[in-house]
């Protein structure tokens, strides 16, 4: 179809009519050419993968997209045609649903497929010029994240984030693998697994990372991590089902060698024989160029769960259980990926350990020259020297050849292997200790980066509160200087206002002397003073001031209406309508009076309650509330302000 959609395009170049379309000639030109490029367009759409996954969430077509892109893995890593066709297809699909995330996708598989170019160079190169195509690398990657983060596509930046981590982890560039390690986790963090499906896996490869350097807590806390997230998930139709029985693998080999619990160990490894009991092989995806995937892969973890259970009953010395399980195990991990040699070899040097316990020396050499084997094989597959492929199984299998010779009582050749397990052990040790060294050395600086940050984030903070508090402090003091100085302004003006009142003739001024009797006739009528109320206070009045009758606490109305000789009624009568107030506010006001004259010479001597009583007050609470009554002032205020006042005259009583 396409070489069709090519042929319109020449014949219509060059105004030629083919003969495929020769029974087109009424139609006009360009109705052929726009049928023709139609039909091309649904024949390409077709043709598109991607277009039908441009309307899903990335957790929807997860499984498939991988298995298109990356599918060339193995078999087309150098197909620069298969590559352009997805570029192309990418592009297309973007524009076609109007999603920049596809321009993204796009450019994230060219930058993987360039790196996996040069991979395959890295054992050629020197290491300098694996870490310039490294950082190249990285920095193309940061560029796709950046984009990511505009357009909130989560999914292309947490997967560029982990081929980065997984590079340097690669390269063995432990700070910058921390320092991404520690934004993968967060950022994994706050996105769900129903998202992001791959959560699990990375989890998994982080907690991997960890256990390498024997950092089994940090390693079991990412380990559990992913089970958490693989069992959200819909396990047995994913990749994450293979997760989640990495991370249950390790947790068994961690309880085994870390806390020598065997019995949660073994329940680790029966969970991976639960879930492979369960799954259904066409329900598990498998890439097309290796369509037994997902059975190869339930066969070996059926093997490996096994063969570590066989491991436990040997610890435990029950070599019966143990032999069928180890036999197991190691058939189905030497047969179904020849990566994993390693395993396979150590069951093996088990077995052969078992018999020669019970001294079947005959099958134990038979599986230690099959360890020889393996280890041989693997040390072509790998391109390494003896004990640096695999040091550690090298040193099992010397030891145990050791155990073998010297069960047969050849001590020269027990010694000898001996030695080599000794060697081997220095080996392991060394790239053990530096690496550990080295990791350890990346972490203090990440831990003292972290808390340089913390510091700074703390010293701001710190400098933000103390900078509001001064503020708000300043605002405070200023508004309360102000507000005591118009205080105390108030107060003072209330104390001369008090002073003058207490030395003015106020009552007596209120009234004036009538001009005849008519007008206090008619006052009379109205409630105002006539001439003989007038009179009556103006005596009164006098009485007070000569004989200071306010005084005495015990005087009443009654007492000063006899002592006057006059009818209580009358004498009430004049004192309310001359000032307009009752008996006992009249003779407080004279009391008052006294009190505010006493307190303004400073007199210090007289407490407050002894000014209360020399002024006539009985009670010391009458006297307060009367004279804020009067002042404003209680008779404390009225005293503190009056001592300090800048005027200070000199008044006396009358």
């Amino acid at each position: 179809m396409t070489q069709i959609c090519t042929l319109h395009a020449i014949c219509k170049k060059k105004h030629l009519f083919c003969p495929l379309f020769a029974k087109m000639k009424s139609i006009p030109i360009f109705l052929t050419a726009t049928i023709l490029s139609l039909f091309c367009w649904g024949v390409s759409a077709q043709e598109n993968p991607f277009l039908k996954m441009a309307k899903e969430d990335f957790v929807n077509y997860r499984d498939e997209i991988t298995n298109i892109l990356y599918r060339q893995g193995d078999e087309g890593k150098d197909d620069s045609l298969f590559v352009t066709k997805m570029v192309d297809q990418l592009y297309e699909t973007a524009k076609v649903s109007k999603n920049k995330k596809w321009i993204l996708e796009a450019d994230y598989f060219v930058v993987l497929n360039n790196y996996h170019r040069n991979f395959a160079k890295f054992k050629e190169i020197k290491q300098s010029q694996i870490d310039s195509i490294i950082e190249i690398f990285d920095n193309d990657l940061q560029k796709i994240i950046r984009q990511a983060k505009k357009i909130n596509a989560f999914d292309i930046e947490l997967r560029a984030l982990y081929f980065i981590w997984c590079t340097h982890c690669w390269n063995k560039d432990y700070n910058t693998c921390i320092r991404y390690g520690a934004q993968l986790d967060k950022k994994l963090s706050a996105v769900p697994v129903a998202q992001f499906p791959d959560k699990a896996l990375y989890y998994t490869e982080m907690g991997k990372f960890y256990y390498s350097f024997y950092e089994y807590e940090k390693a079991k806390s990412f380990f559990e991590k992913g089970i958490e997230n693989a069992t959200i998930a819909p396990i047995m139709q994913s990749f994450a089902l293979f997760s989640i029985m990495q991370s249950l693998n390790s947790l068994g080999l961690i309880y085994r060698n870390q806390y020598n619990d065997l019995e949660n160990s073994d329940a680790y490894f029966h969970k991976i024989l639960e879930i492979i009991m369960k799954a259904n092989v066409q329900d598990i995806p498998s890439p097309e160029h290796y369509p037994k995937y997902a059975q190869d892969h339930l066969e070996l973890w059926e093997g490996l769960a096994k063969g570590n259970l066989g491991t436990n009953h040997f610890l435990r010395g029950d070599y019966e259980n143990a032999i069928p399980l180890l036999l197991f195990g190691m058939e189905k991990a030497a047969t179904i990926n020849r990566h994993n040699f390693p395993y396979a070899i150590v069951k093996a040097l088990t077995l052969s350990e078992i018999f020669i316990t019970k001294k079947e020396f005959k099958q134990a050499k038979q599986y230690i020259d099959k360890a020889y084997e393996w280890l041989e094989e693997y040390k072509k597959q790998t391109n390494t020297t003896a004990f640096k492929g695999s040091p550690n199984t090298w040193e099992m299998y010397h030891k145990v050849t050791s155990l073998y010779y010297h069960a047969l009582g050849n001590d020269r050749l027990a010694f000898l292997h001996n030695d080599s397990a000794v060697f081997a052990q220095r080996v392991y040790e060394e790239e053990y200790n530096l690496h550990k060294l080295f990791y350890a050395e990346q972490l203090h600086k990440q831990q003292e980066l972290d808390k340089e940050i913390e510091l700074k984030k703390m010293y701001y903070f710190n400098f933000i509160i103390i900078s509001t508090f001064a503020f708000l402090l300043i605002v405070f003091l200023v508004f309360y200087t102000i507000m005591y100085r118009k205080k105390r302004i108030a107060y003072r003006m209330l104390v001369r206002k008090s002073r003058e009142w207490a030395q003015s003739e106020e009552v007596l001024q209120n009234f004036a002397t009538a001009e005849n009797n008519e007008t206090f006739i008619e006052d009379e009528q109205n409630g105002k003073p006539t001439e003989n109320d007038r009179k009556l206070f103006e005596q009164l009045n006098h009485l007070f001031k000569t004989e200071q009758l306010y005084r005495d606490p015990n005087i009443n109305l009654d007492k000063l209406a006899k002592q006057m000789a006059v009818n209580k009624n009358y004498l009430s009568r004049a004192i309310n309508r001359c000032t307009g107030k009752n008996f006992s506010t009249y003779i407080n006001e004279f009391r008052i009076k006294e009190a505010i004259l006493l307190l303004s010479k400073n007199i210090q001597k007289l407490s407050l309650e002894g000014i209360a009583f020399e002024t006539g007050f009985n009670d010391r609470r009458i006297f307060y509330r009367a004279f804020k009554k009067v002042t404003g002032l209680s008779p404390s205020e009225f005293r503190r302000v009056s001592t300090s006042s800048i005027e200070s005259p000199k008044y006396s009583i009358e």
